[in-house]
């Protein structure tokens, strides 16, 4: 029996993607170059950094990432259930930008 109280590692095993998951996106109504701000979604520290990264390597936009926003227009991180809430029926003039897809076409590595 699998002792559920104790967490494994499994070597060579992960959850993990190559282009894009829709999980994991940034919605945003003006293009990505033109972003000034994005609000941060509380639920992953890691989507964080990851966001942090591409903001810096890949993207080269000087946003920044905020906690809150008074601004309905901001960017918005948005990770899990609600990504795909957004994506579903997204307000007019919104796009998304998916992060797994940039970190495979900056790194070529999968996204996990």
């Amino acid at each position: 029996l699998l002792d559920t109280a104790s967490p494994l590692a499994v070597d060579g095993v992960s959850i993990s993607a190559m282009g894009s998951v829709r999980s994991v996106i940034i919605a945003h109504p003006l293009p990505l170059d033109r972003t000034t701000e994005i609000v941060l979604d509380p639920s992953s520290r890691s989507s964080r950094a990851l966001l942090t990264l591409l903001l810096r390597g890949f993207f080269e936009v000087p946003a920044a990432t905020v906690e809150k926003s008074s601004d309905p227009e901001a960017a918005r991180l948005l990770i899990g259930d609600p990504a795909l809430d957004f994506q579903a029926a997204p307000p007019a003039g919104w796009t998304t930008t998916d992060l797994a897809e940039a970190w495979w076409r900056w790194t070529g590595l999968p996204f996990v």
